[in-house]
C-alpha cells in the first residue's frame, strides 16, 4: 500500500520502504502489546464520511471488510 501511494503521488524515487521483523533488531522474542490503526469503518458508513476522507484514503485503510 505504501509503495502504491508513493507511486501515485510521484514520490517513489524519493522514499525508501522496507519490510522487516521489528523484534529481531531489538533482540526481542516478541511483543506483549502491539498498537495499530486498522481499518475502522463499516462499508455501510461510507456515504456519511467526509469527502476529504472517503475520496482520498485507500479503501483498504478505511473499511473493515
Amino acid at each position: 500500500m505504501a509503495l502504491a501511494n508513493a507511486r501515485r503521488h510521484g514520490v517513489a524515487n524519493r522514499v525508501a520502504l522496507a519490510a522487516a521483523d521489528l523484534a529481531r533488531p531489538l533482540g526481542l522474542a516478541g511483543f506483549d502489546l502491539v498498537v495499530s490503526n486498522p481499518p475502522y469503518v463499516g462499508l455501510d458508513e461510507a456515504p456519511g464520511l467526509a469527502t476529504d476522507v472517503r475520496d482520498h484514503e485507500p479503501a483498504a485503510a478505511l473499511f473493515a471488510v
